[in-house]
Parts: structure tokens; C-alpha cells; sequence
């Protein structure tokens, strides 16, 4: 009960359940930063059951941090097989904590 709990999710939509469940650190893509992307409006689309409201990046929700990344892979089914503005990235975490007594 007292450790750092991480969710590893492909979609970020769990996030708002996520938080109020003690989860201290949500890992998330799906999303794909929308793809396709325009100067100073974004992402047109993003696959997410919230919209536009999780994109990629790093979101607080209460306690709790989510980060989506954009991926290296494209949307499949109905979307463009494109990215616009919108590059891929692989993202490495580096998680360190105090030793246990």
C-alpha cells in the first residue's frame, strides 16, 4: 500500500478511474498525438473516448501523472496511414526511488 504504483495502459481513457484508485504514474499512447496536426490549432482527432483532452504529454489528474506518447506507429481502421506535424518519438523513463529500510 505505501510503494509507487504505475499503470502501463495502451489508452489513456483509464486515467480519470485511474486517479481516484491511488495510481501514482499512468503510462499511455494509443493516442499517437493525433497524427495529423495543424499550426497553432493541434491535433484534428485522437482516437480517445475524451477527445481532444488527452493528447500527448504529461497531464496531472488529482495525484496522479499520466504521460502519453506520440509512438513510432500509425493509427489503423479508418485513419491516415500519415503523420503531419506530428513525429514519432520513443520516450525512456528512468525511475528512481529511495531504498526500503
Amino acid at each position: 500500500d505505501s510503494g509507487f504504483k504505475i499503470l502501463l495502459h495502451h489508452s489513456p481513457d483509464l486515467a480519470p478511474n485511474a486517479c481516484e484508485l491511488n495510481i501514482d504514474l499512468q503510462l499511455s499512447g494509443h493516442t499517437h498525438g493525433g497524427q495529423v496536426c495543424l499550426p497553432f490549432i493541434g491535433p484534428l482527432f485522437t482516437g480517445s473516448l475524451y477527445g481532444l483532452t488527452f493528447k500527448s504529454g504529461r497531464y496531472f489528474l488529482k495525484k496522479m501523472t499520466l504521460f502519453i506518447t506520440r509512438g513510432l506507429g500509425l493509427e489503423g481502421l479508418s485513419a491516415p496511414r500519415v503523420r503531419f506535424l506530428c513525429p514519432p518519438e520513443v520516450v525512456v523513463w528512468s525511475i528512481t526511488g529511495k531504498p526500503e529500510k
